[in-house]
């Protein structure tokens, strides 16, 4: 009997504690949005993503870099103006570009690294994501070239050309993306029906994936030819 009413007082102290814990993790709850960052400026060297905003958030020698044509997936608090650093992971005393955001809670966004050179910038894109039946998939386009007049995409199946001019995107349409007609072949073309380039994906079902154009259509010596690569979201 004795040992009993030593454990009572300790169980209930215990379980407040625990709830004084959970209503502190409740007071400190910081809603969040979900950011995909895509490296498609031409000539602009790999970048550390500072998402924290300030120059000594991270540890750049265990934060990866994106280089060009790579995407990585933040999270960054939501509601606030949130600056992002982009250094440049050759010289981390250099900071590329700053860009502030300030995004709703549950959010889910792209930000596209454009520009060339030294002319580097930002497009920020919303993600307004289909909800997907059985055996569907949406994509969408953006032309990031930055030499490029308008680029036209055409697919060899069930989705209509799209032109599109430099940082001009659609939204995301629905395919299908069954067996028998999730794979698509797409020819890039420029104003007069010039074959640029051409992509073969297939449509990942129930998910939304983004197909940018980036790179230069004149690429002379530089090796930053025209290409497409595909960001999925999350």
């Amino acid at each position: 009997m004795f040992k009993r009413l030593i454990i009572l007082p300790i169980a209930i102290t215990v379980l407040f504690v625990a709830m004084a814990a959970c209503s502190s993790d409740d007071n400190d709850f910081v809603p969040v949005v979900s950011l995909k960052v895509v490296h498609s400026a031409v000539d602009a060297p790999a970048l550390h993503v500072d998402y924290f905003g300030r120059d000594t958030a991270i540890t750049y020698s265990i934060n990866p870099a994106l280089s060009f044509g790579s995407n990585d997936r933040f999270t960054v608090a939501a509601g606030e103006n949130r600056n992002i650093l982009f250094v440049n992971s050759q010289d981390t005393t250099s900071t590329v570009l700053s860009t502030t955001v300030n995004l709703p809670a549950g959010n889910i966004s792209t930000l596209f690294l454009t520009g060339r050179d030294s002319n580097v910038n930002t497009l920020l894109l919303e993600d307004q994501l289909l909800q997907h039946s059985d055996s569907t998939a949406g994509i969408r386009f953006i032309n990031l070239a930055p030499d490029s007049q308008n680029l036209v995409f055409e697919a060899d199946q069930g989705i209509s050309p799209v032109s599109l001019g430099f940082e001009e995107a659609t939204g995301f349409q629905e395919v299908d993306a069954t067996a028998s007609n999730g794979s698509y072949n797409f020819e890039i073309q420029d104003a007069s029906g010039n074959v640029l380039t051409t992509y073969s994906t297939t449509a990942p079902v129930f998910r939304n994936t983004t197909l940018a154009i980036i790179g230069l259509v004149d690429d002379g010596a530089g090796g930053n030819s025209l290409q497409v690569v595909r960001v999925d979201s999350f």
